[in-house]
């Protein structure tokens, strides 16, 4: 039986790549939440004045 048909070595290679998006997703979303909050910030302070 070859790697490529061997459906257990599939469903790790599947959740490998899982894991590898999600941390991904991590990580561009605490970059987006870290931006957002000092957009937010700014405006607040040029709304000060």
């Amino acid at each position: 039986m070859s790697q490529a048909s061997d459906p257990m070595l599939t469903l790790f290679t599947l959740h490998g790549l899982a894991v590898s998006l999600r941390d991904r997703a991590d990580t561009i979303s605490e970059r987006a939440e870290a931006l957002l909050t000092h957009v937010e910030g700014a405006i607040a302070q040029q709304m000060r004045g």
